[in-house]
């Protein structure tokens, strides 16, 4: 199925292999104390945006993305 591109590998610090549906696009918050894991959904507009970065990077590198994932690592709020 990776090879389809149906899925994609996550690995988010923690040395777990997640697998994940390239259609249920989605970023995470990462705490580096309990490596509890949180998804975030950006507003469609928010979601453009990094597409367009994305889109001009690829224009001023000549390189192709196939995919991107935005992950936070910090604390968590009972980690705090």
């Amino acid at each position: 199925m990776k090879e389809t591109q149906k899925i994609r590998v996550v690995e988010l610090g923690d040395g777990v292999v997640r697998y994940e549906s390239v259609k249920d696009h989605h970023h995470h918050l990462v705490c580096l104390k309990c490596k509890k894991t949180e998804r975030v959904e950006l507003p469609a507009e928010q979601e453009a945006s990094l597409i367009r970065i994305e889109k001009e990077c690829q224009e001023k590198s000549k390189f192709t993305a196939l995919q991107h994932s935005l992950e936070f690592f910090g604390l968590c709020a009972k980690c705090k």
